[in-house]
C-alpha cells in the first residue's frame, strides 16, 4: 500500500498539480477587476472579465490536460527514470489525472470569481459535496482489486468535475451574466483535444519506428505544441 500511495502521490500527483496551481494564479489576478465591475453593476465589464479569465485559463489548462492524458506514462518515465517499479503505476494514474485537470484547472479561477461577487460560501458547499463524492468513489473503487490505486485519481476527477460544473452554474446564476461558452470553453477544448491527439499519434508512430524514452517524449511534446498553436489561431 505504501508503494502504491507513493507512486500516486509522490509521482503522478506532483506532476498533475502544476496545472491547478498555475491556473489559480490567473483566478486571483481577476478578483480586483471583477470586484470593481460588480460594485459598479457594470454587466458589460463583468461579462468581459469573466470571459477573459475563463478563456485564458482554458487556453492554459486544456492542452496540459489532454497532453497528460496522451503522454502521462511517457512523462513519468522521462522525469523519474530510476523509478522502474512505481513509474508504470504513476503513469496510469497521471493519464487519469489528465481528465481531472480539465476541471481542476477551471475550478480555482471560478472560485475566485464567486468570491469577487460576494459569494464565498458557495464554493465551500460545492467542495464539501465534492469531497463526499471522492470518498465514496475511492471507497468502492480502491477496494476493487482490478482497479486498486487507480480508483484514487478517478475519485479526484469525479470530485473536481462536480465542483467545477456547479461553480460555473452558480456563477452564472448569481451574476446574472452568461459567458460565451462556445468562445471561452468549447474552442479551447477542441484545440486541446487536437493537441492531445497529435501528441498521442506522434508517440505511437515514433514507437513503431523503435524510438522510445526521452526522444519520443520530447518530439511528441514539440509536435503537440506546434499543432496547438495552429489550432488556437
Amino acid at each position: 500500500p505504501i508503494i502504491l500511495y507513493g507512486a500516486h502521490r509522490g509521482l503522478a500527483f506532483s506532476i498533475y498539480n502544476l496545472v491547478p496551481v498555475l491556473t489559480s494564479v490567473l483566478g486571483v489576478s481577476a478578483i480586483p477587476v471583477l470586484t470593481d465591475a460588480w460594485t459598479r453593476k457594470d454587466k458589460t465589464e463583468i461579462k468581459s472579465s469573466m470571459e477573459t479569465v475563463i478563456r485564458t485559463t482554458a487556453l492554459v489548462s486544456m492542452p496540459a490536460a489532454f497532453g497528460l492524458m496522451a503522454l502521462g506514462r511517457e512523462a513519468v518515465a522521462l522525469l523519474y527514470p530510476g523509478k522502474i517499479y512505481t513509474a508504470p503505476i504513476a503513469g496510469t494514474n497521471l493519464c487519469i489525472l489528465g481528465a481531472c485537470a480539465l476541471f481542476a484547472g477551471l475550478t480555482a479561477p471560478v472560485t475566485s470569481m464567486l468570491q469577487a461577487i460576494g459569494k464565498p460560501k458557495i464554493p465551500l458547499y460545492n467542495m464539501a459535496v465534492g469531497a463526499i463524492l471522492k470518498i465514496l468513489v475511492n471507497f468502492f473503487l480502491v477496494a476493487t482489486p482490478e482497479i486498486n490505486i487507480a480508483g484514487v485519481p478517478i475519485g479526484t476527477t469525479v470530485c473536481y468535475a462536480y465542483i467545477c460544473v456547479m461553480n460555473i452554474l452558480m456563477l452564472i446564476k448569481c451574476s446574472g451574466v452568461k459567458p460565451d461558452v462556445k468562445g471561452v470553453i468549447l474552442k479551447p477544448i477542441i484545440a486541446g483535444l487536437v493537441c492531445g491527439a497529435s501528441a498521442f499519434a506522434t508517440a505511437y508512430l515514433l514507437a513503431k519506428f523503435g524510438i522510445h524514452n526521452m526522444l519520443l517524449t520530447v518530439v511528441s511534446i514539440m509536435v503537440a505544441v506546434i499543432v496547438y498553436v495552429v489550432a488556437v489561431i
